[in-house]
C-alpha cells in the first residue's frame, strides 16, 4: 500500500452529502477512498487535456512553419472561396440557411 499523508480539506454540505452517498451506497469504504477515486479522475483529466494541448501546439507550429516557408494560398484566390455557399447549401438541404 502506498504512503498516505493527512490533510484536511472543507467540503460544502452538498459535497459532504454526496460522499456520505457514495460511502453508503457500499461503492466506497471510505470517505478518503471516495476523495482519492475523485482526485485520481482530475489527475486523468488534467492528463488528457495537457495531451490536446500539445497536439494543438504542434498543430500551430507546423502551420507556422508552413507559413514562414511560404506554402500558404490567399484565402481569396483559395478553390473553396468560389463556392457559392447559398446555392450549395440550397442544393444539398433543399434551402438556404438563414442569413444566407
Amino acid at each position: 500500500m502506498a504512503k498516505r499523508e493527512n490533510i484536511s480539506v472543507s467540503f460544502t454540505p452538498e459535497q459532504v452529502s454526496f460522499l456520505s452517498a457514495c460511502v453508503g451506497s457500499g461503492r466506497y469504504q471510505s470517505t478518503s477512498e471516495a476523495v482519492r477515486e475523485g482526485v485520481r479522475l482530475l489527475e486523468h483529466q488534467h492528463r488528457i487535456r495537457e495531451a490536446e494541448l500539445n497536439s494543438l501546439r504542434d498543430k500551430i507550429a507546423a502551420g507556422a512553419a508552413e507559413l514562414n516557408a511560404g506554402r500558404v494560398v490567399d484565402g481569396d484566390r483559395s478553390p473553396k472561396a468560389s463556392i457559392d455557399l447559398p446555392s450549395c447549401w440550397s442544393r444539398r438541404h433543399g434551402c438556404c440557411p438563414i442569413g444566407m
